[in-house]
């Protein structure tokens, strides 16, 4: 609940209440105890306690058969107010007395009497209104801009939550992506060292075929030259006969 607000002394004319219980007296009802002092006269009416929320404002009539009687200047006093909908929180309590009485209470207690009897201002609404009307619209003033640094929050909050979502979205795409080319070029180093091994094999394989082609024409070489050695000497042994048979014939 929010800090009291001072009352000047004109809107008070001396009158005081001394409060000696604000307290819930179940879970719909609420229970104000204490004494008027310098009431010129009993307020009209049965009292109504306003309580004032974050959101709007619920007016709670006193339960007639539980108001000990109209009040009056030094004579104990007490009423019960009890809720026609289901609680709810509310941040300021103002008990109000006929047309234009008012009285600020503070929280309410929970366990019954409270510690000590306050003295709290009773101020008249007549001549307190001009003041009221500017605390209140203060007040208005003050909840719309909570609504609207809630809404805007509430907005931040939901960008930051997007903004992460975007964050963690392409942290993952750029992971996928780097595993997706660690793959690919293990993959293509693989089918490289592949390849490779396949040329060297069929280096090898080539190297081996010219070798033994190599070989082979040496071979044929040497068995060509033996081949020719040998016509030349049946040619030189053809042509001594030859001169043999031209002396002989001669």
């Amino acid at each position: 609940m929010s800090q009291q607000t001072e009352v000047p002394s004109r809107f008070t004319n001396g009158r005081r209440f001394a409060l000696e219980r604000f307290a819930w007296g179940g879970p719909d009802r609420l229970e104000v105890a204490g004494t008027f002092r310098g009431l010129d006269e009993a307020p009209a009416g049965l009292p109504v306690l306003v309580l004032t929320g974050p959101d709007r404002t619920h007016r709670l009539p006193a339960a007639q058969e539980d108001v000990s009687g109209a009040p009056e200047n030094g004579r104990p006093w007490s009423a019960a107010f009890v809720w026609q909908e289901p609680p709810a929180a509310f941040e300021t309590a103002v008990l109000r007395l006929g047309s234009d009485l008012a009285v600020e209470l503070p929280d309410p207690g929970s366990d019954g009497e409270v510690a000590a009897s306050v003295e709290l201002p009773v101020r008249s609404e007549t001549g307190h209104g001009a003041e009221r009307v500017r605390l209140e619209a203060e007040l208005l003033a003050g909840r719309e801009e909570l609504r609207e640094a809630r809404s805007a929050l509430h907005r931040a909050e939901e960008e930051l939550s997007r903004a992460r979502e975007d964050l963690r979205v392409e942290r993952d795409e750029r992971a996928a992506d780097a595993a997706r080319f660690r793959a690919g070029l293990a993959q293509v180093r693989e089918a490289a060292e592949e390849a490779l091994m396949a040329k060297d094999a069929e280096l090898s394989e080539v190297r081996g075929e010219l070798e033994v082609a190599a070989a082979f024409r040496a071979e044929a070489e040497s068995a060509q030259k033996a081949e020719i050695a040998a016509l030349r000497e049946r040619m030189d042994e053809a042509r001594r006969r030859l001169r043999a048979v031209d002396e002989a014939l001669g």
